[in-house]
């Protein structure tokens, strides 16, 4: 006691019977005598236990009030009188701004007045309330926010206070919608996706049965896709997918759906084109053909220039009975059909196309077969010197010996290689045989003679086709000179500066280098003049009717003539009679290859005629 005196001094007291401790508040001075002395003293004690216990509770409601949640505290008539630090973090209002004010001032107008309604009927049937609102910050963004509210009553049970917690979900929200968007849509190109598509051709079906109107499912594909993808790199073949999917994009209705089912396929479903099968099919053409046109302008992709065609395949629907599946497959087999008849075209479903598609996926799956087993044989065709007869070449041409169906023709299982990129094992097969077979008989002391290899536009187009034929020259020990590479015109229609280049380092090392069936593609003096070549191979088209057809002849003449004047070599292919040989011969070819001197050959006859050739001369 100092100076005689206690004041406020806070004493905590047990109870002998062991109850809840409690706290005192002390106040007190010493009494004294005349003299002075000390002879008592007079102490006040208060109970303060209380008033301690509501002042931590007002602490720790403190704690709470600033803590991640967003804070209001109303008045019983709903006014604002407090808020936390991150309620105005949140909705960027401050104290001043909500003080007296409503809560409904931040109201987004997403929720009408019986949400309202059943919301003030729960908190005060129960005392509580919590669930999602969609609130508008001070800038104008609308968010959601988990909401809890709570009454707070006096002893008498009378509301003093509103209690609002409110926590911003719109991450949440964000990337729940995200996850649901990606399980419906494409990733690349933001399209509905194949699930997605299924729900809005079931919708479509049952339109049509309902109206009685006839709809359209149309499937595109974008032709060869696969070699750009193979040879340019999926960065360059993202972009053509996007570019494709945003022309789509700008022809398709509003009503109508446009999806993309992976890879280079897509699909689109046309509702309600008319009233019947007629009408629906000329709207439905029509519509198709803008696609078509749209699809063949050029793409410009990075630094390329690129250029692609479609096939469309075309499927109609009344919703009597057909299912989502059924619609699918008859579109996409009507999309094969166009495929199978040159690409760049759009066909119509018909019920006999069904056997056709089987037949094709039954010769995917013999062709795997056929690799596995060995089936593909290598035969050769010679090539003659048109003024000697000697034989001066030959070209290498594979043939599938199927253990059902016999000899099958390349013009039949190629273009399903290509479609599928069999044709990359099957062309490197080809190569490596080539060159290995020749050397073979080199070291045998036959006559060396350059051997032609028919490379395909997605082989060439790899980049690793160069380091291909290099390995396989270096492993085999092959001349160059005595490689002849075939490519068609539209081998180089991609990427002009990349074909350029692997043509120059094929030249330099001495492969040979030949343009197949010249005057088919896309004819231009621009790259014959450009590009590292050596022989052109007038089509057997042009060939045939030089002795009847006066606009074949003079386009034969022409290109010999144009060959010449670039110091290129010609051969013409598909010779068949006496006519067209001397027709060839007078106008200044060099080389002819045809049933005339020989068809092709297997291997081993084929070494019989290296030996011996005079045997096999036809012309003298």
């Amino acid at each position: 006691m100092q100076d005689g005196k206690v004041r406020g001094q806070e004493i905590f007291v047990s109870p002998p019977n062991g109850g809840t401790e409690r706290t005192l508040l002390a106040n007190g001075e010493t009494l004294t005598n005349k003299e002075g002395e000390r002879i008592g003293a007079v102490v006040t004690l208060h109970d303060i236990t209380s008033q301690k216990a509501l002042e931590q509770e007002l602490r720790l409601s403190s704690m709470v009030f600033e803590a991640h949640d967003a804070m209001i505290i109303t008045d019983d008539q709903g006014r604002i009188q407090r808020v936390n630090r991150r309620f105005v973090e949140m909705t960027g209002y401050s104290p001043e701004d909500v003080f007296g004010k409503t809560p409904s001032i931040l109201k987004s107008g997403r929720h009408d007045d019986r949400f309202y309604r059943n919301l003030w009927k729960q908190l005060t049937d129960s005392g509580s309330w919590q669930g999602e609102i969609w609130n508008q910050r001070r800038n104008g963004e609308v968010y959601p926010q988990w909401t809890s509210i709570s009454l707070i009553r006096d002893n008498k049970g009378t509301i003093i206070h509103f209690l609002s917690s409110m926590v911003d979900v719109s991450k949440q929200r964000r990337a729940e919608a995200e996850v649901e968007f990606l399980a419906y849509h494409d990733s690349l190109t933001g399209l509905p996706n194949r699930v997605l598509l299924f729900d809005r051709l079931n919708q479509a079906l049952a339109r049509s049965s309902r109206s009685g109107s006839v709809g359209a499912s149309v499937f595109i594909d974008l032709d060869r896709f696969k070699n750009i993808n193979d040879s340019l790199g999926h960065l360059v073949g993202d972009g053509m997918l996007k570019e494709f999917s945003r022309r789509l994009k700008k022809l398709v209705r509003k009503d109508d759906t446009l999806a993309r089912l992976g890879g280079d396929e897509f699909m689109m479903v046309l509702n309600e084109l008319g009233p019947d099968h007629e009408s629906a099919t000329n709207k439905v053409l029509s519509i198709a053909e803008k696609f078509k046109a749209s699809l063949a302008e050029p793409y410009h992709i990075r630094e390329y220039e690129l250029h692609t065609t479609s096939s469309i395949g075309v499927t109609l629907f009344s919703g009597d009975g057909e299912t989502a599946e059924d619609i699918i497959r008859r579109a996409d087999t009507a999309m094969y059909k166009a495929k199978e008849e040159g690409r760049n075209a759009i066909r119509f479903y018909l019920p006999e196309m069904q056997a056709q598609v089987r037949d094709r996926l039954a010769m995917e799956n013999d062709m795997r077969i056929a690799m596995e087993k060995d089936q593909f044989k290598l035969f050769f065709q010679p090539q003659i010197d048109i003024q000697t007869g000697e034989l001066i070449g030959a070209e290498a041409l594979l043939r599938w010996r199927h253990p059902e169906r016999g000899y099958i023709l390349p013009d039949h299982f190629i273009p399903i290689a290509e479609d599928t990129g069999l044709i990359v094992s099957l062309g490197e097969y080809v190569l490596r045989e080539v060159c290995c077979r020749n050397r073979i008989w080199h070291d045998a002391g036959l006559p060396k003679i350059p051997i032609a290899v028919n490379v395909s536009p997605v082989q060439f187009r790899r980049t690793d086709f160069l380091n291909q034929v290099n390995s396989i020259l270096g492993d085999t020990q092959l001349s160059p000179r005595y490689l002849e590479l075939e490519m068609t015109e539209t081998a180089f229609m991609q990427n002009i500066v990349e074909v350029k280049d692997t043509l120059t380092q094929l030249k330099a090392q001495g492969v040979n280098i030949a343009i197949d069936d010249f005057g088919t593609g896309y004819s231009s003096l621009s790259y014959l003049n450009q590009m590292a070549i050596d022989k052109l191979k007038i089509d057997q088209s042009f060939i045939q009717d030089v002795s009847t057809d006066q606009n074949n002849a003079t386009i034969t003449k022409t290109i010999i003539s144009m060959a010449q004047y670039l110091n290129l070599k010609t051969i013409g292919e598909g010779v068949e009679t006496l006519d067209q040989f001397k027709f060839l011969q007078h106008s200044g070819c060099d080389e002819v290859q045809g049933f005339l001197f020989h068809e092709p050959v297997p291997m081993e006859i084929f070494s019989d005629m290296l030996k011996n050739w005079h045997n096999f001369k036809v012309m003298n």
